[in-house]
């Protein structure tokens, strides 16, 4: 199905794709201004009926103050997980490729999440329900 008909488990990036990506490493590293348009999809999604999942490489003591960050963003409590689970059915980064299973690398319109990214990636030419042509 469709993102628009189906119920996803949304695994969202959190450096780079859902806040900004800081300099630094380890515990140490600070953790960079939410994105707007994330945070607003992060809470569409949740009105939708989605799950949404926080999916990062960052040290797994770093996980609840990046789950507060977001909360304090949306007021959604989100689970925050360097475990790629078999739950997830969309992940959501600003490093992906998509590969289909014959080699191919595949589109991935569906996925598009801001005009800013697709122009630069050459890959938007479908308009989800995220996008802000579908806002009031």
């Amino acid at each position: 199905g469709t993102l628009e008909h189906t119920k996803h488990h949304f695994a969202l990036d959190f450096d780079g794709t859902a806040a900004v990506h800081t300099d630094g490493s380890g515990l140490t590293r600070p953790l960079g201004d939410v994105y707007q348009w994330a945070m607003e999809f992060i809470c569409e999604a949740k009105k939708r009926g989605h799950e949404v999942s926080i999916f990062t490489a960052r040290e797994p003591a770093l996980h609840k103050a990046i789950a507060a960050h977001i909360l304090i963003a949306t007021g959604h409590t989100l689970d925050v997980t360097d475990i790629k689970r078999p739950e997830f059915t969309v992940f959501i980064d600003d490093k992906a490729i998509r590969f289909t299973g014959d080699g191919e690398c595949e589109s991935l319109s569906e996925i598009s999440l801001n005009p800013k990214w697709a122009k630069k990636l050459h890959r938007y030419n479908l308009n989800p329900w995220w996008h802000p042509s579908h806002r009031k």
